[in-house]
């Protein structure tokens, strides 16, 4: 289970408001790629390390390269590069959390 604390940003961000709605749709084009958006999100979660990442997903680390950058055409946002990867991980909580309100 967890605390308010371990969440706290993404609880945050995904409030509703206009600026949710801008997050979101950041990476909605993703939708249509979703081994792109599986490794963005297990990039983000590996602490942006690229070799993690690939033995988590069991892929070749030049595949999650090959992903990474193909994610970064779609959104125009670089998960690798430092300025967009704070947006790239506040853009994941809120499409994560749309996804799961159409779900439920």
């Amino acid at each position: 289970m967890y605390q308010l604390d371990d969440v706290l940003l993404e609880y945050q961000l995904t409030r509703p408001g206009p600026a949710l709605d801008r997050l979101t749709g950041i990476l909605r084009p993703l939708g249509d790629h979703p081994t792109v958006l599986g490794t963005l999100r297990a990039f983000i979660d590996c602490g942006l390390d690229r070799r993690r990442t690939a033995e988590l997903l069991r892929v070749h680390p030049r595949t999650v390269d090959y992903r990474l950058r193909k994610a970064a055409s779609v959104t125009g946002l670089d998960p690798t590069r430092g300025s967009d990867v704070a947006l790239v991980h506040a853009s994941l909580a809120a499409y994560t959390m749309a996804l799961a309100q159409r779900e439920s």
